[in-house]
């Protein structure tokens, strides 16, 4: 494996020189805030209408207060929408409608989230230009401000960038299999409603790579407004709570670079393979610029038995901590490892935290490894990162 030194990007803001005043003026009085707000959830009860209605899907989207509203066959209908604008997607914009799926209190809470951050970048470049700060820093703190749209509403890309697991729960798979492209399929595996206010749909979905995943979209009974003939109704609607996946099939390992594989698989293929000492299993998952870089293969075995991945060797134990989408072509995972290595503590072995670089080979990988996710770099990072989870 190729080791190269971890990278960590620290964005540091420029300081803003005591006492001046903020860049973006004084904030809006509050009963002009929640005025503006009221509007806006005005203009999104309409929206969610009209495109209910145009779409012929009024009971899934809270037509009318009856209980069809409230039922499975409701929420089936909601997730069945939302996986249809991902599988029609021809461009980014095209999943702004997603947004309808979101609940008036989440979407409140990322327009005020995207206010304060763009009022901060725009302190950040209004300080970086009075104290001429470098010009790079310059750069940064423009592109920043520009990132997010000046208006008070949202398009897919900001609420992607500004949401928290407590708005809208998604993970790598979710990231791999329909945020970054359409995906290439999607058919229903099942469906269960956990509770009254509580639904999951779960799909078999081949990414657009050629990986195979399984998704499950989450969904809530929320109240909501919805137009009424001079006016606003109070409704209840099921609304996007999250989606996440996982492997298609769980338990099983490759033994080969596949297009079906995810990053997870190919580490966890690697990792059974350094517990079995089989340093040949290991290189095989490895990318064709790592194994340029720590090949051929004998070397490779060598390089193994270095300080820095001898604990990976006939290693205790192995758990994933964390998953990271870092780019569409680029995942990280992070892997804390038992070693079997004894410490100065009568019956504690070593433990071991080690990043895992992952990338989505392309067309120059050749005909047998392009779209096959392969290790491009394994790292040791510090084992107090994740103090205590092993």
């Amino acid at each position: 494996m190729k080791t190269a030194s971890l990278q960590a990007a620290w964005r540091c803001p420029a300081a803003r020189r005591p006492g001046a005043p903020p860049a973006c003026g004084p904030a809006a009085p509050p009963g002009r805030l929640a005025g503006a707000r009221s509007a806006q959830r005005h203009r999104r009860a309409r929206r969610r209408h009209h495109k209910a209605a145009a779409a012929g899907s009024g009971g899934a989207s809270g037509g009318g207060g009856d209980a069809g509203t409230e039922s499975a066959e409701a929420a089936f209908a909601a997730a069945q929408s939302c996986m249809d604008l991902f599988l029609s997607r021809r461009r980014s914009c095209d999943l702004d409608a997603v947004i309808n799926y979101l609940p008036d209190t989440v979407i409140d809470r990322l327009i005020e989230r995207k206010r304060a951050k763009r009022e901060e970048a725009a302190a950040d470049a209004a300080a970086a230009a009075a104290f001429g700060a470098p010009q790079q820093a310059a750069q940064q703190a423009a592109q920043q401000q520009s990132a997010l749209s000046e208006d008070d509403d949202l398009n897919f890309e900001e609420l992607v960038a500004l949401a928290q697991p407590s708005d809208l729960a998604l993970d790598s798979y979710s990231a791999r299999g329909l945020l970054n492209t359409a995906p290439r399929s999607a058919a229903v595996l099942s469906s269960l409603k956990l509770a009254p206010d509580r639904f999951l749909q779960r799909y078999n979905v081949v990414a657009c790579s050629g990986e195979e995943m399984v998704l499950t979209f989450d969904l809530q009974l929320e109240e909501c407004l919805q137009p009424k003939y001079r006016g606003l109704q109070v409704v209840k609607r099921w609304f996007l709570k999250g989606i996440t996946g996982e492997p298609a099939c769980p338990g099983d390992v490759p033994r080969k670079p596949e297009p079906c594989w995810g990053p997870e698989a190919v580490c966890q293929a690697q990792l059974e393979a350094l517990q079995a000492g089989d340093a040949a299993g290991v290189f095989r998952f490895a990318s064709p610029t790592n194994q340029a870089a720590t090949g051929p293969a004998e070397r490779f075995a060598q390089m193994l038995q270095s300080p820095l991945y001898r604990p990976l060797l006939q290693h205790q134990q192995a758990d994933l901590l964390r998953s990271v989408q870092m780019r569409p072509d680029t995942a990280l995972l992070i892997v804390g490892v038992r070693s079997n290595l004894p410490t100065q503590e009568p019956g504690v072995t070593q433990r071991v935290v080690y990043s895992w670089t992952i990338r989505l080979q392309g067309e120059e990988a050749g005909p047998e490894l392009a779209n096959c996710w392969l290790t491009e770099a394994v790292q040791p990072i510090s084992q107090n990162l994740f103090g205590g989870r092993l």
